[in-house]
């Protein structure tokens, strides 16, 4: 029998803070961050990257807003500041990202970047050795 993994949530340094549990509904079932994120109308992988890009004050002060403003959570210890503090210390550090030009860019996307310039240069010098060979 073939096992599909379809459903399965890629490896992901925001997984551990996206699965951590934010308290209960009221029938009894976990609300995680996953879940609260994706019931408040937003993409929880956007706003958890965008979360881990904020200071942690700020990224505290919108998590318990996102705590508060949920009607079917209920906490299961400490108030929505203390739960939101303690989500938000999940979050991946800044250390990925690169500051280059006062832009902020993902590591991927820099040696991306990178790779292009290279292959256009390696493409200008073939080009260049072809001519000079030609004459």
């Amino acid at each position: 029998m073939i096992r599909s993994n379809v459903f399965r949530l890629p490896h992901s340094d925001l997984n551990e803070f996206l699965l951590a549990d934010v308290g209960v509904q009221l029938n009894g079932l976990s609300v995680t961050v996953l879940s609260l994120l994706a019931r408040s109308g937003v993409d929880p992988w956007s706003e958890a990257e965008r979360l881990a890009a904020l200071p942690p004050a700020a990224a505290i002060t919108v998590m318990t807003s996102s705590i508060d403003s949920s009607p079917t959570c209920v906490l299961t210890g400490g108030d929505p500041a203390s739960t939101a503090s303690r989500l938000v210390a999940l979050l991946p550090h800044q250390a990925t990202e690169t500051r280059l030009g006062g832009s902020s860019y993902d590591a991927f996307e820099v040696m991306h970047a990178r790779l292009a310039i290279l292959f256009f240069c390696g493409l200008a010098g073939a080009l260049l050795f072809s001519a000079l060979l030609s004459v």
